[in-house]
């Protein structure tokens, strides 16, 4: 064990301040690691969790005084540098509680203790080539004809219990599909469609000679920080500009959130963006249950969902690799917190 390190921590609630803690780290811990983590920690009469913005040299707390944090509850980082700097730059612009601030970028449940993130929820789904196989081909191979039929008629995939229930012994039928790149797998995030029907996506519509403009000019400037105002009236199309814009992000392999201003919006903007495209779909709003915010978030942070549909908060989601922010009706005043 080295010397105690002191954490300059934050806590959550309307407290105009950060504290000073002690850890009891070992040698062998990246201190550049520490920030954005969170620690459990006693904070007055009651346990808490904290968030650590930084490790420092030194403290005007009396040694006595110091307490130490009671453990490390990530082993990494959830709120990256980049992001933490984003929330740094919000507390001082709007002279707000840092520890309010920070713990935005969290969903509910990692707010409190016992603060665990969710396993991941994997399904197995067919990849192009596996749609394309002909189950009759494997008359011979009874199982593997059951298994890949099985697969073909749930285009959201299987997880295990679905498959130990109607496939038998599928593990190493399964092994064999993913060595042929017939099956892939997936972290599943959205429930509805863990649960229903996947629509299949809809081809994109034939863009005008000033939607392609739109396209062309914001697509240019990808490589880099931009800025686009897109203007038109409604039903002149703009769905499908940014719809397009979309596209080309995540054909690029990186991540695009598409803020909507109000929750009763969601439902539709979501049906329109799942029947245009594949993949998981992550969402966040304050109706989800905790546990569901929760799911959705590790996924769009881990970049197992590629694309994020959410209200203003949606904003402070962690990425993987953001490509893209889509502000869709951004003159709307549920926009602004008051």
């Amino acid at each position: 064990m080295s010397s105690p390190l002191i954490l300059e921590v934050a806590v959550a609630g309307p407290l105009r301040q950060v504290f000073d803690y002690r850890l009891e780290a070992p040698e062998s811990l990246a201190l550049d690691s520490l920030a954005g983590r969170r620690v459990a920690l006693s904070f007055g009469r009651q346990q808490a969790i904290g968030l650590v913005c930084r490790v420092k040299d030194e403290t005007s707390v009396a040694p006595t005084r110091l307490k130490a944090v009671s453990r490390l509850l990530d082993d990494d980082a959830l709120v990256k540098e980049g992001l933490f700097k984003l929330l740094q730059w919000a507390c001082n612009y709007y002279h707000h509680a840092p520890g309010e601030v920070y713990f935005l970028a969290l969903p509910p449940a990692l707010r409190k203790l016992p603060g665990h993130l969710p396993p991941p929820a994997v399904r197995w789904c067919l990849t192009v080539a596996g749609r394309a196989v002909d189950a009759s081909s494997l008359a011979r191979a009874p199982r593997q004809q059951q298994l890949l039929r099985l697969l073909q008629q749930t285009p959201q995939g299987l997880d295990r219990s679905a498959l130990a229930a109607q496939a038998g012994d599928w593990r190493p039928v399964l092994r064999r599909f993913v060595q042929q790149g017939w099956v892939e797998e997936m972290v599943w995030t959205d429930a509805a469609e863990a649960v229903g029907a996947v629509p299949v996506p809809t081809p994109a519509l034939s863009l005008g000679s000033e939607q392609a403009q739109a396209v062309a000019a914001v697509c240019a400037g990808l490589q880099g920080f931009g800025v686009f105002l897109l203007q038109g009236v409604t039903g002149s199309g703009k769905t499908e500009v940014y719809f397009s814009i979309i596209e080309q992000v995540l054909a690029a392999g990186r991540q695009v959130v598409l803020l909507t201003p109000e929750i009763n919006l969601t439902p539709q903007l979501l049906q329109r963006v799942r029947r245009r495209f594949s993949g998981p779909v992550a969402v966040l709003h304050s109706a989800l249950a905790d546990g569901e915010k929760l799911r959705h978030w590790e996924a769009f942070r881990t970049g197992a969902s590629r694309l994020l549909v959410g209200t203003r908060s949606a904003v402070f989601a962690p990425a993987a690799n953001l490509g893209l922010i889509v502000v869709d009706e951004e003159h709307d005043a549920s926009f602004k917190q008051q």
